[in-house]
């Protein structure tokens, strides 16, 4: 056997370095994916914990985070987040409606925390709040799941062509 042979790293192998890039962007995709679905996770439980416990939260010095202040500090990272997790799933597997569940979501929750707070009942907002959460979960899910079916496939595609 040839020792150059077995010296040949993974970046020289036909196709191994850009299945080892495509497999880190997808790691990266659903990373933002995953974080997408803890933020949104966590402003439905803000919405529906907070009437609940607002007494408990109050008497241990924490009544801030009953506050809309932190509906407004968690829309940005869920806005960047989105984007972050969508772009690159669009570009990976081309699904404008996951795209637009997506923007839906956080278009719902933005208008819903920055606009449409002083203008509606508390109960609304808070309705409002949870669907556009529940809609981000749902799409960010979508993206994940299809951005990993779009790599495979791709490597699919990539190991016939050899």
């Amino acid at each position: 056997m040839n020792p150059k042979s077995e010296s040949i790293t993974a970046a020289e192998q036909p196709g191994v370095a850009e299945q080892s890039a495509a497999e880190e962007v997808v790691s990266d995709h659903v990373l933002w994916d995953q974080l997408g679905i803890f933020g949104s996770a966590l402003c439905v439980a803000h919405c529906v914990a907070t009437p609940l416990i607002v007494g408990y939260l109050s008497a241990a010095g924490l009544g801030f985070l009953g506050g809309e202040i932190v509906h407004k500090l968690l829309a940005a990272p869920l806005l960047f987040i989105a984007l972050l997790a969508f772009v690159p799933g669009y570009r990976r597997h081309g699904d404008v409606r996951i795209l637009s569940a997506g923007l839906v979501g956080i278009g719902l929750l933005l208008i819903t925390i920055f606009a449409l707070e002083p203008f509606v009942a508390h109960g609304v907002e808070t309705t409002l709040t949870i669907l556009g959460s529940v809609v981000l979960i749902g799409a960010h899910i979508a993206n994940w799941r299809r951005g990993e079916r779009a790599a495979h496939q791709s490597a699919t595609d990539t190991a016939r062509r050899r």
